[in-house]
């Protein structure tokens, strides 16, 4: 059985039995999304109470030192099961933001890092076709930066992704070298900067992130702040191109989720671009297949609104979610406040030009 057909199973295993994830995820049927407009491209906003357990998570030392690991497996719920693979466990999230929204965990207790674990991270978006993969660096996001874990979520909803290949498709990225068979490319004129590594060599790809990686370094033994996401696509699937799609023309009424998520039910969603089979999928050589790994640098933890009072007060703590083009606020009348002007004051605060 393939992981995505175990995924499958995962879900449909859990939501019958644990009340609080199903719950927050039949929740996603009705949260409001309102979108901003910029130049070919949107930002949109998420107003989701059940993301106050991330949002507000204080994650200093002392709290951090203080409190149980949630992802580690004797602290976890009762009912949560997962599937193993490799050193990893892989959970549905009971908070979630995605359609489908995995929470990937080493079973060690390990501090979060991702040069150790970057090849965990492109198997896993190869074993996950219809996901994304993605990782919040310790002081970017990461709820827990004391446990390694990724997270994964459908492809198709983040905005980030559909932005990318609509804007390459109209000449807006721009190539910035070639290393040894990986691409960097960046998007112009995106509000923050993007690098897109693209490569059919898995090789390749870690090496281009690596000279990525160190040209930010600035003391030893301390990761550069970086949200990254990783997404795997079949170049050809039946004689068919593999496609995303682009977003469409965003408007800033408020949607509800159900409006939002279309097709993307919790029962229902596939993408059947995608092989049906591990041996199919696995089986066919990288060159039949490429990756996109979307790294952005990050510039502040959490920006000056988010500890504001009154009326200047904005619950938004950017993760990776956040800097991908979907802003998500547990506080409905954050929700309702929150402006074009500040989507990109705080998108300037917490990434980089």
């Amino acid at each position: 059985m393939t992981i995505k057909d175990q995924v499958n199973e995962l879900f449909e295993q859990q939501l019958s039995v644990w009340e609080m994830a199903r719950n927050n995820f039949e929740g996603l049927k009705t949260v409001q999304i309102r979108e901003f407009d910029f130049d070919g491209f949107g930002v949109k906003v998420q107003f989701n109470p059940a993301r106050m357990v991330s949002s507000g998570a204080k994650v200093d030392a002392k709290t951090i030192a203080q409190r149980k690991c949630f992802l580690c497996a004797a602290n976890r719920p009762e009912v949560q099961r997962g599937i193993e693979w490799r050193d990893y466990d892989i959970l549905i999230n009971p908070f979630p933001i995605f359609p489908r929204h995995l929470t990937i965990p080493r079973r060690e207790h390990v501090d979060q890092q991702l040069v150790p674990y970057i090849s965990d991270m492109f198997d896993l978006a190869r074993e996950l076709p219809d996901f994304v993969v993605f990782y919040n660096g310790p002081k970017c996001g990461a709820s827990a930066p004391d446990h390694m874990h990724f997270q994964a979520g459908n492809a198709d909803f983040l905005p980030l992704v559909g932005d990318y290949f609509n804007l390459k498709s109209q000449g807006k990225c721009t190539m910035q070298c070639t290393i040894d068979g990986a691409d960097i490319y960046t998007i112009d004129d995106y509000l923050r900067v993007v690098y897109c590594i693209e490569s059919c060599d898995r090789d390749a790809l870690r090496q281009a992130f690596m000279k990525l990686y160190n040209s930010w370094v600035k003391e030893e033994g301390v990761e550069p702040m970086m949200n990254v996401v990783c997404l795997y696509k079949e170049s050809t699937v039946n004689g068919q191109q593999s496609m995303i799609e682009p977003l469409r023309p965003a408007d800033t009424s408020p949607k509800t989720g159900e409006e939002c998520l279309g097709q993307h039910t919790l029962t229902s969603y596939s993408v059947d671009t995608f092989p049906k089979t591990g041996e199919e999928y696995l089986g066919q050589q990288s060159a039949e297949g490429k990756w996109y790994l979307f790294v952005i640098p990050r510039g502040a933890f959490r920006p000056w609104q988010y500890t504001a009072e009154g009326d200047k007060q904005l619950l938004v703590s950017p993760a990776t979610v956040e800097v991908s083009g979907l802003f998500i606020t547990p506080v409905k009348e954050h929700f309702e406040r929150i402006t074009k002007e500040d989507v990109v004051d705080i998108l300037t605060q917490c990434t980089i030009k």
